[in-house]
């Protein structure tokens, strides 16, 4: 939710980076953040699994 929120306020802050370049540097921190909580889910699936 945290990293939802930055993005939003990113997009509206106007004037110190192009729109395209903005937009495209918050999808990319997204991408990542769901690719984190992706890697974490299956590491925690693994550790259940090795037990």
């Amino acid at each position: 939710m945290v990293v939802v929120g930055r993005v939003v306020r990113a997009l509206l802050i106007e004037g110190t980076m192009e729109t395209l370049s903005n937009a495209a540097l918050c999808v990319l921190g997204l991408a990542e953040t769901v690719k984190v909580v992706a890697d974490l889910h299956l590491w925690s699936k693994l550790a259940i699994a090795d037990r």
